[in-house]
């Protein structure tokens, strides 16, 4: 018997988003293994340093350091370190870009009461924490495997920018990104949470 209309369209929809998330997992993963590279690197010359408590952001085609509390010259040595690895600057660049992919408005064509964005590659970049959102997926499953604990990037992601968005309304910023605090994730509910 052949599937209704509706139902291939439901079968088209949640495959697109096991695609996008399993698309944000993949370069989540390989970003976190080339930091994971880069600073080990970096701790041989200053373990301190990288071991403080402060998160990185991309901006533009640069990854800064997002933290007041360090002096500027620590600063300065960890963005060069961090940038000085192109590839890694290329990694993040492809998770947000997933990202934006992933949760842009106009890629949906029934979101089922799920919240989606519009114009978010656009502020992509401001709202991804990467080293929050790699802790922050690290913690919510504790004792699965490697692959599916990447596979909650996406909702981490998803989550960061839902936050910033909320933020960035409350300081009086322009409306950029269209959603609801109503409707659920794009992802909970296929990552069984």
């Amino acid at each position: 018997m052949k599937a209704s209309p509706q139902s291939q369209r439901m079968e088209r929809r949640y495959q697109g988003i096991l695609d996008d998330e399993r698309a944000i997992a993949w370069s989540m993963q390989e970003f976190a293994l080339r930091l994971g590279g880069v600073t080990e690197k970096m701790r041989v010359l200053r373990p301190d340093l990288v071991d403080a408590d402060y998160d990185l952001q991309l901006d533009g085609s640069r990854l800064v350091i997002l933290d007041d509390s360090l002096d500027e010259r620590s600063r300065i040595w960890l963005e060069e370190s961090f940038n000085g690895d192109r590839e890694l600057v290329r990694l993040a660049r492809a998770v947000n870009d997933e990202a934006a992919h992933a949760l842009d408005i106009n890629r949906h064509d029934d979101t089922s009461g799920r919240n989606t964005y519009k114009g978010v590659d656009a502020t992509i970049d401001r709202s991804v924490r990467f080293l929050s959102a790699l802790k922050r997926t690290m913690e919510m499953e504790e004792g699965c495997g490697w692959t599916r604990r990447y596979a909650h990037a996406a909702l981490v992601l998803e989550r960061q920018v839902m936050e910033d968005t909320y933020i960035y309304r409350a300081k009086g910023g322009a409306v950029e990104l269209e959603r609801n605090l109503n409707r659920s994730s794009l992802f909970e509910v296929d990552l069984h949470l």
